[in-house]
């Protein structure tokens, strides 16, 4: 899943959660950005990239709530 996070003057934040193929139960979570003026706008840069284990997901959750 990915969703748009914010978009202020050009530059987008998305993020992404998918289920990671191995470990089994663990998700995948990236936020990259985007800038439109960038030499080539159309290309995303990872900022975060973390392996969640299903605990740590449920506490991020709680967090969000």
């Amino acid at each position: 899943m990915k969703i748009k996070l914010s978009n202020v003057e050009g530059y987008h934040t998305y993020a992404y959660l998918e289920p990671a193929a191995d470990p089994v139960g663990y998700y995948s979570l990236k936020f990259t950005s985007q800038w439109e003026t960038a030499k080539d706008p159309v290309a995303e840069q990872t900022k975060f990239n973390i392996l969640l284990s299903p605990d740590a997901l449920n506490n991020l959750r709680t967090l969000i709530k």
